[in-house]
């Protein structure tokens, strides 16, 4: 039986500061995990500040060669432990 893959994108609403944080894991970024990102950010983009939150450097690289900075705030990366507990 195939072993269910876990997201790879996950938003977090920060209501008191107007921000949203997308995470991203992994060091490859598909076309799936492309286009989750460009629909948060259309979801996103008109009402909140929107943060990139990365744990690994190459997805840092991905993030910031395939995404114009003038859509986003800043890239943080995270440690992986943190985004486990976002996530569950």
């Amino acid at each position: 039986m195939p072993r269910k893959k876990a997201d790879q994108v996950f938003v977090t609403e920060l209501a008191e500061t107007n921000t949203v944080q997308i995470h991203v894991t992994g060091d490859m970024m598909p076309n799936s995990v492309y286009l989750k990102i460009l629909e948060h950010m259309k979801v996103y983009r008109d009402s909140m500040t929107i943060i990139f939150i990365v744990y690994d450097a190459k997805m840092m690289l991905l993030i910031r060669q395939s995404i114009p900075s003038e859509f986003y705030e800043r890239i943080e990366i995270g440690s992986q432990k943190e985004g486990l507990q976002s996530a569950g």
